[in-house]
């Protein structure tokens, strides 16, 4: 009795320690880099350079020389320490439309508006000399381009003329743009332009209407010359529509896509879809309805969750299909030890009325809103929860979980949560207003709950009265590291030596640990 005595307390005093070794693990901020800004001044943009640290160029209207405005670029360590800075000068009429990192260097894609007729140009930065190089590129086409990546020698421009898709290769050497086959056909839109650095090859998923009027995903793949390598359709069953998709090869021969799915012809997504393509480019779907998923409605209040898995189970009872409709911003897939993953944040856009002061009425304002009228206006789009699901290389669904991320709301239709996959455990994060949010999880079971830390400040006292939500957020940086920023009012009554009131600009180094 006594030794089984001993056996427990051995039990519950390791059980205590690994409890409170995972209450130990939090988010750390280990740098900060700050520069006051004025009402004024433009916001840097931040592109990742990994392990060569972050890359931030701006607008300096200050410095404008005559017709001539100053591009300010400034360079990072990955201790958010300066390495380097300086001025590039351009017309004023061009503006900062995409920019890519490929090798050491930063290339920025410059373009005037479509009034003009003016080349784009595109500048190669060395993220270690600071040196640079100039390309003017032609304006074959006038495409309103959604797409800039860099693939070895050329540069990669997507979008659409005459609303078609369009992809265009430029060669630098060369100096030549070349249009790639397998696009602009009518009823067709850009899903996703994929670059594989490691094997030097474009990959682009179009989303095309069928002649039995639903939406498949076309494969397109190329190599760094131009030359197609792969053209496959992924056909889906009878009345399905193949919504949005995301695309990553296991090994040369076999590929993986992920995606949502609806009814045809419906907008909104029912579930996820997984296709399996094989070296023989046989390919296999597997479909799985939001209500087949385990964890999806986990960020409900539990009163409202029970009620929906209720009513799943009444519907399955009765042999009737799920119908749960939502829009998904899906992520690029992961890989993750044997498995895959595939995160995808659901949204909606909100709207609000409208009313009209119409005078007074008894010494207090009267507001109404006109009948027959539409009043509402668009208040951004409001985030409920992101999905996370595993997948085997077969395309097999492994499990599911959610992280509740229902305090956003944004103007613009971006990804906020990261995933940082730890050798055990699964790390979900983002930054909204100054807080990072984060949760551990492992397959479908959550080791750690919504936990919230403050964004670190520079000096000890302090003290944010106001930011910017509408700019900032946290990105993937290298390894398993990431960065906040934002802009942020900060009061400061007590240290000595620092202004009252100052605005900033900032980057926080980001970690979990």
């Amino acid at each position: 009795m006594r030794q089984l005595l001993k056996i427990i307390l051995f039990v519950f005093i390791l059980s205590n320690l690994q409890l409170a070794q995972r209450a130990l693990s939090q988010v750390e901020q280990p740098s900060r880099f700050e520069v006051e800004v004025d009402w004024q001044d433009e916001y840097f943009n931040i592109i990742s350079a990994e392990e060569n640290g972050l890359f931030l160029i701006r607008k300096n209207v200050e410095k404008a020389q005559k017709a001539n405005m100053a591009w300010e670029i400034n360079v990072l360590d990955t201790g958010l320490m300066m390495k380097w800075r300086k001025d590039i000068y351009l017309s004023f009429n061009y503006d900062l439309h995409g920019y890519d990192y490929y090798k050491n260097k930063v290339f920025l894609l410059f373009i005037m508006p479509e009034s003009y007729k003016d080349d784009h140009i595109i500048l190669e930065v060395n993220m270690i000399t600071g040196l640079y190089q100039k390309y003017n590129v032609k304006r074959s086409l006038n495409i309103q381009l959604t797409e800039f990546e860099i693939l070895n020698n050329t540069a990669i421009f997507g979008g659409y003329f005459n609303n078609k898709p369009t992809i265009l290769q430029y060669f630098f050497r060369e100096g030549k743009t070349l249009a790639l086959p397998g696009f602009y056909e009518e009823r067709s839109r850009l899903v996703d332009v994929h670059i594989n650095d490691e094997r030097d090859v474009l990959t682009v998923l179009t989303s095309i209407r069928t002649l039995n009027k639903n939406y498949s995903i076309v494969v397109n793949q190329f190599k760094d010359d131009g030359t197609m390598i792969e053209n496959t359709t992924i056909i889906p069953e009878d009345n399905t529509s193949l919504l949005d998709a995301r695309f990553i090869t296991i090994d040369n021969d076999i590929d993986l896509i992920a995606g949502t799915y609806s009814n045809k012809n419906f907008r909104y997504s029912r579930g996820i879809f997984l296709a399996h393509i094989d070296e023989n480019e046989e390919q296999t779907l597997k479909y799985y309805n939001y209500g087949e998923l385990n964890n999806f409605f986990s960020y409900m209040k539990a009163k409202r969750e029970k009620r929906v898995q209720e009513r799943i189970k009444r519907k399955k009872i009765k042999g009737k299909k799920l119908k749960f409709n939502y829009r998904l911003l899906v992520h690029d897939i992961i890989k993750y030890q044997d498995e895959y993953i595939l995160v995808g944040e659901a949204y909606y856009p909100k709207y609000n009325s409208t009313s009209y002061y119409g005078g007074y009425t008894n010494y207090y304002p009267n507001y109404y809103s006109r009948r027959g009228q539409n009043n509402s206006y668009f208040a951004g789009y409001k985030y409920t929860h992101a999905i996370v699901i595993g997948f085997g290389e077969q395309g097999k669904l492994l499990w599911d979980n959610s992280f509740e991320i229902n305090d956003i709301i944004s103007y613009d239709l971006k990804q906020f949560v990261e995933v940082d996959p730890q050798e055990d455990e699964i790390v979900l994060l983002y930054n909204y207003e100054n807080i990072i949010r984060s949760k551990l999880i492992k397959d479908e079971e959550v080791i750690e709950g919504k936990s919230f830390d403050d964004i670190n400040l520079k000096f000890g006292d302090d003290k944010i009265e106001n930011n910017d939500s509408e700019f900032g957020g946290l990105e993937a940086w290298y390894k398993d590291r990431f960065y906040a920023y934002g802009i942020q009012k900060i009061k400061n009554l007590k240290d000595s030596g620092v202004k009252l009131n100052r605005k900033v600009f900032f980057i926080n180094k980001i970690l979990y640990n």
